[in-house]
């Protein structure tokens, strides 16, 4: 066999077993014998985030299997479920039924779901979540534009290759930017994307990202340890803070409370491990730790070539620990991170060399992590605390070197860029009575930066140092929002957000409105406007003018280099990029697996630090 196929077959190996697998999984017989499986979770109220007792559970997709109900801590197991695709509903008096469809039921692990039930209130049908039909978001305080989704949905989804962001990127108003994963919401820059998991701002979750990105190539993101989530293209509530275009609002899963499960998993992207179970038999603490290092990588050390280039090395760690108590509330220790690098040398013979990056010695990082505390306090039934504490930082560096044909290296360009934080997000919500509900909360993120850059300059022939600062800032946030039903179907969501950025001494008072109308036959209107922030990375900041002109704040280095001089042409004054924003939605269900949705969108944005040099 020739050699140079060989890395094909393996990858076409690896899908054939994936798909496998999903057969066995979806199979319902053993010969006579039908093998079932259990699903075991709970259910809360959405609003009081209380267990609900007394909830019918059953499988709506076959009415065989006999229905459970929740016990007095909201906990259910439904047993003899067949394998295969299946749909589970809840139901209980005064609350909107809730329907979840396409669960993946397999043989080798039980399913764990946990559910949030709506009280019947305000709206007129109930709430079906299906895959194909749409979903709304779990967050009741959400005003338009979004849209929750789970891990079996991004496992199916044609092209996401188990990647949330990548299985984004086909919904409405999103677009790809390119081949490292960026997301384009409604035409805004990827930057502008904020990623959040259990409540609070996380670093980049991508393998490969540069300084200030929201994607990368490889996601760090693993499914098996991922709960439904939410997705928001616009419209968003007052208490999220520094997004402009969208947010990955991301949750994870608890581990299962009853017994240790284990899981080896293979494929294109990686090979890894899942572990879960309790602390201790009979205790309601979990954990739950994934670990994935990638296939490439490993196949590489097995001595099979699987790129003329370079070689994508990478590996990723998602973790969460839960801890309930019986009278201080659930305590959650929860993180992921990851490590990539990229390198690739020149071939040292300069007559193959057809353009110039072949002449050049390439070597990329990026390392990143964010590992979070959240403690959940329910005081009563009208009201709960939710307080996160986090820290987050990233890596980001690459070295390019150009080769002369006597293969002499000379510096093109050289960046290291550091950024470190520490992060508070403390939410108190009330419920005055079933129709009216106020969220109040504030954020505080602490940032320490260390970014260093240099970069060749063909004008002046020389390098040029871009950037050289280290130190420290903050940005405060505060918010309040109401939640109404007003009656007939309609629902009114006001609120405030103010924001503090350090750097800048500059405030900004965004305000917020969303109104949603429910009508009869399966049909309704949104409305969402507000004004919105986002930092942009640091070192735009602090971004030096262009050196290719000498003038005052330059100097000549003994090398030949150009150096601006220390606070010379710094952009720290730059305040945030700010956006004011309207979306008017439309959506019917017509039941089943369609649903039409249509939205018009406006944006205006201002405070968007642009640079001077026309060639930038």
């Amino acid at each position: 066999m020739n050699m140079k196929f060989l890395p094909h077959l393996l990858v076409a190996l690896l899908m054939q077993s994936v798909g496998l697998k999903a057969q066995n999984e979806n199979s319902v017989t053993t010969g006579t014998a039908q093998i079932t499986q259990t699903i075991k979770g709970s259910v809360i109220d959405k609003t009081t985030r209380l267990p609900m007792p007394g909830v019918t559970v059953r499988l709506s997709s076959n009415s065989a299997v006999k229905a459970t109900t929740t016990g007095q801590d909201g906990v259910f197991s439904l047993r003899g479920v067949p394998l295969g695709r299946q749909s589970l509903q809840a139901s209980a008096v005064g609350y909107q039924p809730v329907v979840i469809s396409e669960l993946l039921i397999i043989s080798g692990k039980e399913l764990i779901v946990n559910l949030e039930m709506e009280a019947s209130g305000n709206h007129l049908d109930e709430v079906v979540v299906n895959v194909n039909a749409g979903k709304k978001p779990l967050n009741q305080m959400a005003m338009g534009s979004g849209r929750s989704f789970s891990p079996e949905e991004t496992n199916r989804f044609a092209g996401a290759f188990f990647d949330p962001a990548r299985m984004a990127q086909s919904f409405a108003g999103v677009v790809a930017g390119g081949d490292d994963n960026e997301i384009i919401v409604r035409g805004n820059s990827p930057k502008s994307l904020q990623w959040r998991l259990e409540g609070i701002e996380i670093i980049n979750p991508n393998h490969f990202g540069s300084e200030g990105a929201s994607g990368g190539a490889v996601s760090m993101i693993n499914t098996t340890v991922l709960s439904t989530s939410d997705f928001y293209t616009g419209g968003l509530a007052a208490e999220y803070s520094n997004a402009l275009s969208g947010v990955f609002d991301l949750k994870f899963r608890k581990g299962n409370t009853d017994k240790r499960e284990y899981a080896l998993n293979l494929g294109i992207l990686g090979a890894g491990a899942t572990l879960e179970g309790p602390f201790r038999k009979g205790g309601s603490s979990s954990y739950l730790v994934s670990y994935r290092y990638s296939s490439l990588s490993l196949l590489e050390k097995a001595g099979i070539k699987v790129a003329d280039e370079g070689v994508p090395k990478y590996q990723d760690l998602s973790f969460n620990f839960v801890f309930p108590t019986k009278k201080a509330g659930t305590f959650s220790l929860f993180g992921i991170g990851g490590l990539s690098e990229l390198g690739k040398d020149a071939e040292r013979d300069y007559t193959k060399w057809e353009e110039r990056m072949d002449g050049q010695d390439m070597a990329f990082g990026y390392n990143a992590g964010s590992a979070g505390l959240k403690h959940m306090y329910i005081a009563n039934n009208k009201l709960y605390f939710n307080n996160i504490i986090s820290v987050s930082g990233n890596r980001s560096s690459n070295h390019v070197d150009t080769l002369t044909n006597d293969y002499q290296k000379t510096l093109s360009d050289k960046n290291l860029y550091t950024n470190t934080s520490v992060r508070y997000s403390g939410i108190m919500n009330y419920n005055f009575n079933s129709a009216n509900v106020l969220r109040a909360g504030v954020n505080v993120s602490l940032l320490n930066y260390n970014l260093y850059g240099l970069q060749y300059n063909r004008e002046i022939n020389a390098v040029e140092e871009v950037i050289d600062q280290k130190g420290s800032t903050g940005s405060y946030d505060a918010f309040m929002q109401l939640k109404s039903e007003l009656g007939a179907g309609l629902t009114l969501n006001t609120g405030v957000h103010t924001n503090y950025f350090v750097l800048s001494k500059s405030w900004s008072v965004e305000p917020r409105l969303g109104l949603n109308l429910e009508l009869p036959a399966n049909q309704q209107l949104s409305l969402a406007a507000g004004m919105y922030s986002r930092l942009e990375p640091l070192s735009y900041y602090f971004a030096k003018g262009n050196v290719g002109q000498l003038g005052g704040g330059t100097a000549v280095t003994p090398g030949g280099g150009v150096s601006r001089l220390p606070g010379a042409g710094l952009s720290s004054k730059l305040e945030p990029t700010k956006s004011a924003q309207a979306v008017f939605g439309y959506e019917k269900l017509f039941g089943g697996n369609l649903k039409f949705k249509t939205e018009v969108y406006y944006q205006h944005l201002y405070d968007v630090p642009v640079s001077v040099d026309p060639t930038v």
